[in-house]
């Protein structure tokens, strides 16, 4: 069956907040609102941007709702968690779109992070310091590190 061009209304809006608060991707939400996929999509980008009312007003439905149902998503885990079943928290984790990449990319961070620690250890290891220098230098490079940090990752001068 083909999917039709529909008009953005209120009630659609509705439907495509609850659905998206359910957990259903956009494209899931457009077709059971009976939209293209590209309409939706449209829809979501001009409202981003200021579009119409109803486009606005769409797209800020879609991220309260996206958000409502992301918490009583993670309110469940917890508590299936709380009651000694991880099984929900694995599965999400792996296997939700969302989820998936902001865990991978922290991971990624993560791992990023922990090559460039060896990497910097090498290279100090490599230089003819005294033990002494190297533990000054370490320092240095950790309270420089700790400036960028508290300073909202400014330049740390």
């Amino acid at each position: 069956m083909p999917i039709r061009h529909r008009k953005l209304t209120p009630e659609l809006i509705e439907r495509a907040a609850r659905l998206t608060a359910a957990g259903a991707s956009n494209r899931a939400v457009a077709a059971a609102c009976g939209v293209s996929r590209q309409q939706f999509s449209q829809w979501l980008n001009r409202g981003r941007r200021g579009g119409t009312p109803l486009e606005q007003d769409l797209s800020d439905a879609m991220q309260e709702s996206a958000a409502a149902g992301e918490i009583a998503l993670l309110q469940r885990i917890i508590q299936a968690s709380e009651r000694g079943d991880t099984r929900a928290s694995r599965w999400l984790l792996t296997h939700s779109p969302s989820w998936r990449s902001s865990w991978a990319e922290a991971s990624g961070l993560r791992r990023a992070m922990a090559q460039f620690q060896a990497d910097v250890a090498a290279a100090i290891e490599a230089t003819a310091l005294s033990p002494a220098q190297r533990i000054e230098l370490l320092a240095a490079i950790s309270h420089r590190l700790a400036r960028r940090h508290a300073w909202g990752h400014g330049d740390g001068a």
